[in-house]
């Protein structure tokens, strides 16, 4: 449910948080973006579905292969 909530926030951001006119009210069918998010959340949290969004820190370094030791080989006579 977190992914809903998300996607109302981003249109608000998107919108630059501005509240609609009463013409586009009028003319809408749906609420207002950021109404529309803290119902998603509320009614997530209602059904015990939400968890706050916690980024988890990016570790992009590259590991080192391992090389494997080459075995000594024996020399024909």
């Amino acid at each position: 449910m977190n992914a809903e909530e998300g996607a109302f926030t981003i249109l608000v951001k998107l919108s630059q948080g501005a509240p609609s006119d009463f013409l586009t009210k009028l003319m809408s069918n749906h609420p207002d973006s950021l109404e529309r998010a803290d119902t998603a959340k509320a009614r997530a949290q209602a059904d015990g579905l939400y968890k706050p969004y916690a980024q988890k820190p990016i570790n992009n370094k590259a590991t080192a292969a391992k090389v494997p030791a080459k075995k000594a080989t024996k020399k024909k006579k």
